[in-house]
């Protein structure tokens, strides 16, 4: 009998009070991203003005490896409508709540809705990838691996 708990996932509404500002035009320059607090200090995040172009509806930004230093990041979620990730070099392994592996390489993207369990278990040292999210502010909540990966208390690494 499992007691597996399933995430809630809410979050802050972008507009408080029902009113929407408009969404403005931004372009971005890769030379000229500046570089933003992640969720992770050994990643660096650069920032493209998604969020303070669509007051906070959504967030766009890359994030690559920081001087080829990774480390796995343990089972997690995120609280957010959904995140896309897609890899624009390098390759990275996530292992996800259904009990799968998902390899990703250059070209490939993920739909993640919020709520959703995984954990980053292998990345390549030149990592780079483009994440949306929506809303722009999305929580990382650690959590237990679920029970697709749990087999006598142990996790599974790889596939």
């Amino acid at each position: 009998m499992s007691t597996e708990v399933e995430p809630t996932v809410t979050f802050e509404s972008a507009d408080p009070g029902g009113r929407r500002a408009p969404i403005e035009f931004v372009a971005a320059r890769a030379g000229d991203l500046p570089v933003m607090t992640g969720r992770r200090d050994w990643m660096e995040y650069h920032d493209h003005g998604v969020t303070e172009a669509t007051g906070g509806r959504m967030r766009a930004q890359r994030t690559k490896i920081n001087n080829g230093y990774s480390e796995v990041t343990g089972w997690h979620y995120h609280v957010c409508s959904v995140q896309w990730i897609y890899v624009v070099q390098g390759w990275q392994d996530l292992q996800l709540e259904d009990g799968t592996t998902l390899h990703m390489e250059v070209g490939d993207s993920a739909l993640i809705p919020g709520g959703y369990r995984h954990n980053e278990v292998g990345m390549s040292h030149d990592l780079d990838v483009l994440e949306i999210s929506v809303p722009a502010k999305m929580g990382t909540v650690p959590c237990e691996a679920p029970s697709a990966w749990a087999q006598d208390g142990a996790e599974h690494v790889g596939v």
